[in-house]
């Protein structure tokens, strides 16, 4: 929703990294994930 808000605000970023921050569907799943990483921790699986 920011980058429909305020285009400049992201106009920093590199040029590759315009599909990603510009799309809402992406920016909730890789919040999603960041967040599950954070609250959950990553737990390596053991050594079978």
């Amino acid at each position: 929703m920011v980058p429909m808000i305020n285009p400049g605000l992201l106009a920093w970023l590199p040029h590759w990294l315009f599909p990603f921050t510009h799309s809402g569907i992406v920016l909730a799943s890789l919040s999603a994930l960041l967040l599950n990483l954070y609250f959950n921790g990553y737990r390596p699986r053991a050594a079978a």
